[in-house]
């Protein structure tokens, strides 16, 4: 009798346990969301990208929050695959997936690692002004606000999606 109670208790616990960390994957993504959005407002023109290349506090926080956004996406993915079904809610999960795999720590990092290496390269070989310096200063940011609105873009699906799921 008293290992049924204490197998009841232990159930019970977990069950509370396990709601509140589902509440706080939702509110830590809200939190990780904005942090994102703050950041990257500071890597929008060939100029921010000094921002990434020049500045390592700045270049590691903004792998570490990637890194803690994937880590979080990760525990939803997770939570969504345990309380639903795979059919009810296969979206979140794609979206989820697709953050994971099109748009990795890794990949950010060689991503950024190549618009760096474009930052030091255009003034070197067309210098700071004229015609070329600014077509070549153009394609490195288009490149870059493409990139960097595809993740957000992504990040903010999956903020939605948490959002919805009623955790």
């Amino acid at each position: 009798m008293m290992k049924k109670l204490i197998s009841v208790l232990i159930v019970l616990g977990s069950f509370n346990i396990c709601q509140a960390q589902n509440k706080n994957v939702v509110e830590i993504m809200d939190d990780l969301r904005l942090d994102w959005d703050a950041k990257v407002t500071f890597l929008q023109s060939f100029e921010d990208l000094h921002n990434i290349c020049r500045n390592r506090n700045f270049h590691v926080d903004l792998i570490a929050l990637l890194g803690q956004i994937h880590h979080h996406d990760t525990t939803l993915y997770q939570v969504v695959a345990t309380k639903y079904s795979a059919s009810s809610d296969q979206a979140t999960l794609e979206d989820i997936k697709k953050l994971e795999v099109d748009y990795t720590t890794g990949a950010f990092k060689t991503f950024i690692h190549n618009e760096c290496t474009e930052y030091n390269f255009v003034p070197y070989n067309f210098g700071n002004v004229g015609e070329e310096f600014e077509s070549e200063k153009n394609r490195v940011e288009i490149e870059l606000n493409k990139y960097v609105r595809s993740i957000t873009m992504q990040i903010d699906i999956i903020d939605e999606h948490a959002h919805h799921l009623n955790l």
